[in-house]
């Protein structure tokens, strides 16, 4: 972005993040349904709003909007912090002891 780049280098980012998403989310939802994850159906929406928000910003993309970038980065900074460093910590625990077993 720095650059000036940041358009034509996004777009290879964003099709790369759908597709290991869905891959890992589903992964991911197959852990917590084995773990019996009381929350499962509100994190799954939360893993579909994602793939929903991404393919947003592909469409975007293709459309030529020149404040992708900055949007972009912005959801993934709130996606990180929120979602990975909050929500999937929930899990976890429960996760890890279905797997000692």
């Amino acid at each position: 972005m720095s650059q000036g780049e940041g358009q034509q280098a996004i777009g290879p980012v964003l099709s790369g993040l759908l597709q290991y998403a869905r891959t890992h989310f589903a992964a991911e939802e197959r852990l917590m349904q084995k773990a019996g994850y009381a929350a499962f159906d509100a994190h799954k929406k939360q893993h579909d709003a994602f793939i929903d928000k991404v393919s947003e910003l592909e469409t975007r993309l293709r459309a030529g909007d020149k404040h992708l970038t900055v949007d972009a980065l912005t959801f993934m900074k709130n996606w990180l912090v929120n979602h990975i460093q909050g929500q999937d910590r929930q899990y976890g625990p429960l996760v890890m002891a279905g797997a000692a077993r």
